[in-house]
């Protein structure tokens, strides 16, 4: 990944990294129905209420209208988003269809084990197969990655380059739990979703990277400077030039101090 796409990424995916490990490390201890059972027990009322609403961040349609946005804002990183969005549904659905067919979400899971999740939120369809991994999670992850590589707006301009992409981690987070909260997902297939977004777009961005075309447009700025002997050339006469240099006046001479 070039530089000057790391360092937009660099506390993002530090941070991220420690996630993962995290989430590794805890996998690891319990077993899946276990740590299932014990998020599904922290419910509120208020959590019922936007959960539902905040996965929807997560959905393949919400987040197909990114590079739409990018393709007026910046539309280099517009290609490159549509392309780590598709690179993302093409692994996700390769692992659902293909290599786990037949993972079952929590709901098929424990009526097979004859035991009920204790809570429920009404209206909320439960699926019951192709769990692994959490597509949500995978689409908000990549999103966010994404983000990170935009300019921010004028109001977010006064927040660190850090704390927007500690921000967008945690959103994605979020969205990555809800999963889990609405019984749709089991820890393990967020945990999968949400490295499938993100490495989806280091290796987009890593392939194509955005500072080549800045490059480019950099080298052939300079080719024409040498071109015209180091003056600096703008494409509107109109406009002055930085620090122009200024001609001596000319005077018209006194008739006196012509010749006859």
């Amino acid at each position: 990944m070039p530089k000057r796409s790391s360092k937009k990424l660099f506390t993002f995916l530090c941070a991220y990294g420690l996630l993962l490990l995290a989430g590794a490390a805890l996998l690891i201890s319990t077993t899946q129905a276990e740590l299932f059972l014990w998020m599904n027990a922290q419910h509120a009322p208020w959590a019922d209420a936007i959960a539902p609403w905040l996965t929807l961040l997560g959905d393949g349609r919400t987040a197909a209208l990114l590079p739409v946005v990018l393709y007026v804002i910046n539309r280099p990183l517009a290609w490159r988003a549509a392309m780590a969005l598709t690179l993302t549904l093409l692994l996700v659905q390769a692992s659902k269809q293909l290599i786990f067919p037949d993972a079952l979400r929590p709901a098929a899971y424990f009526e097979a084990l004859g035991t009920q999740i204790e809570h429920l939120i009404p209206g909320v369809e439960q699926h019951r197969h192709q769990s692994f991994p959490s597509g949500h999670t995978a689409a908000a992850f990549a999103v966010a990655s994404l983000l990170c590589l935009i300019e921010p707006l004028k109001p977010l301009a006064q927040y660190s380059a850090g704390a927007r992409q500690l921000f967008l981690l945690t959103l994605a987070f979020v969205v990555g739990y809800t999963r889990v909260y609405l019984s749709q997902h089991f820890f393990e297939d967020v945990l999968a979703g949400s490295f499938l977004g993100v490495f989806s777009v280091a290796l987009t961005i890593g392939l194509w990277p955005l500072s080549a075309q800045t490059n480019t447009q950099e080298a052939k700025y300079e080719g024409s400077e040498a071109k015209d002997g180091g003056r600096i050339m703008l494409d509107n006469p109109r406009k002055s030039r930085k620090n122009p240099r200024k001609s001596p006046p000319q005077t018209r001479p006194y008739r006196w101090m012509t010749s006859p």
